[in-house]
């Protein structure tokens, strides 16, 4: 389990040095808002490179509001559109960083806990919005070319995003994520106790996440 673990680690920490490839190629030369927001993207990085997944999932949670912020205030529809995408593809990042925490505090026990899968479910359902905004048609207006070089290298981080999330679900023993499934009416996956310790975790684990955005809100002001 350790070797399947580090290598799931192993994999999240390339990923997220290839989407700080990406954002540091179109926003070395900007201050301000985008700084930002490369600052919590790094120290997600950081957070990450320290096994710490749960620092790692608060940081990711504040950038995604950093690209919410940033989209109501842009004007060309091109970035507007990216910093969508970008959003999901970073609230994705946060659930599955989560879901390695939950894992972690329940002493690393297989099968995962409801809870663990259900940020999982999250994660995916979260990259899959990302990855259908990213293939929407461009705006009217002729966008600017770094723009759509930018928005493409999200979308392929975001399929990158994809295999990790399944590796996570086979290394935890969760049920590989089924668009389809049962879910609340908030959307998240319905409590299905798998194992001893699942019932008795499942309505406080899938609460926190639950709640993580109004966490991770109240955090970031």
């Amino acid at each position: 389990m350790a070797r399947s673990r580090g290598r799931t680690i192993a994999s999240i920490i390339v990923l997220a040095l290839s989407l700080g490839l990406i954002y540091g190629s179109a926003s070395a030369q900007v201050m301000g808002n985008e700084a930002e927001l490369d600052r919590l993207r790094i120290k997600a990085e950081d957070a990450m490179a320290n096994d710490d997944p749960e620092g790692a999932a608060m940081s990711m949670g504040r950038a995604a509001l950093m690209t919410v912020y940033l989209a109501q205030r842009e004007g060309d529809p091109t970035r507007v559109k990216m910093f969508r995408g970008a959003e999901h593809l970073l609230r994705s990042q946060e659930h599955g960083y989560r879901a390695l925490a939950l894992f972690r505090r329940a002493g690393d026990q297989l099968p995962a806990s409801t809870g663990v899968c259900g940020s999982l479910q999250l994660a995916h359902t979260e990259v899959q919005l990302s990855l259908q905004i990213f293939d929407e048609p461009l705006p009217a207006e002729q966008p600017d070319p770094r723009t759509i070089q930018h928005a493409k290298g999200l979308r392929e981080a975001a399929e990158n995003w994809v295999t990790v999330l399944s590796s996570m679900h086979t290394d935890f023993q969760c049920a590989q994520p089924d668009p389809s499934g049962p879910q609340s009416s908030s959307g998240l996956m319905m409590c299905r106790p798998a194992g001893r310790h699942a019932a008795n975790s499942c309505r406080s684990e899938l609460t926190t996440v639950k709640r993580s955005g109004l966490s991770s809100r109240a955090r970031a002001k």
